[in-house]
């Protein structure tokens, strides 16, 4: 992983460092509605946001790839630059106290975007300690810095992200959040390339953690793509289905995505 994130993150500096310098300027509020890039995440997340009051279903910043699509959050766009949403099948565990994401879109710009993603779960545990028996929250928070690339002379997009992922046990007890406390990272990066009008190929490449429902677990390379079309107005405005990749445990995981009534 830090051979990985290695690479990748002078490539953040340097689009951050051409949006400083203007290359990368705000589109006004008019050309950010005429102009609308379509990115169809398989590792990633694209840094805008639903349109107000748009849903989606879609991967959680806080679950990652590897969680399942069945853990994926359905979300909703409440302001032009702001999405929030909770995965509704935590809700069946009877440990599950609650959980929610949001994502902001901080910049629009004319060939690139930036976007931040934080996400919170909360189950309860039932643990003996020193105090006696207590009940506690096993809390997982995610961080994620979202980039979008969109140049005009491009024949493609490109998205990439880094994630930080963090968990403990809320006790009493302070070794016992010390001792829980642990942190990993992610990062990946996707290329998405017509395939037709209003239909794309998205090939990804991300080191993600192995279930991704807890920072407890090792890191791994992997390879996924997707096919995605966008149908203005349908129900299922912009599905995608594609497959994922993991070489060092050999499991390959289904990739499904949509909005609805999106135009």
């Amino acid at each position: 992983m830090r051979t990985y994130t290695w690479w990748l993150l002078p490539v953040f500096f340097g689009v951050l460092i051409f949006s400083a310098v203007g290359l990368g300027q705000e589109t006004s509020a008019v050309d950010a509605l005429n102009q609308k890039p379509v990115f169809n995440a398989v590792t990633t997340a694209p840094a805008r946001t639903l349109p107000k009051w748009k849903v989606a279903f879609q991967r959680s910043p806080g679950a990652n790839i590897n969680t399942t699509l069945l853990a994926n959050s359905l979300s909703l766009g409440v302001l032009p630059r702001l999405e929030v949403g909770t995965a509704p099948v935590f809700f069946l565990s009877p440990q599950h106290r609650y959980n929610f994401n949001f994502k902001v879109n901080f910049w629009k710009g004319d060939w690139i975007d930036w976007g931040y993603a934080y996400s919170e779960t909360r189950f309860r545990m039932n643990l003996q300690t020193f105090y006696g028996e207590e009940n506690p929250d096993l809390i997982m928070h995610t961080s994620s810095l979202l980039v979008n690339l969109h140049p005009d002379a491009w024949p493609f997009q490109a998205s990439l992200f880094v994630a930080n992922s963090c968990g403990y046990i809320d006790a009493k007890d302070a070794f016992i959040f010390i001792y829980t406390f642990q942190c990993r990272e992610e990062a990946g990066i996707d290329v998405q390339i017509p395939v037709r009008d209003r239909s794309w190929l998205t090939l990804g490449h991300a080191t993600l953690r192995e279930a991704g429902l807890s920072p407890y677990e090792s890191t791994a390379l992997g390879w996924g793509a997707a096919l995605s079309t966008y149908r203005p107005g349908e129900f299922f405005s912009r599905p995608s289905v594609g497959l994922y990749y993991v070489p060092a445990t050999g499991s390959t995981m289904a990739l499904l995505s949509t909005t609805f009534y999106e135009r």
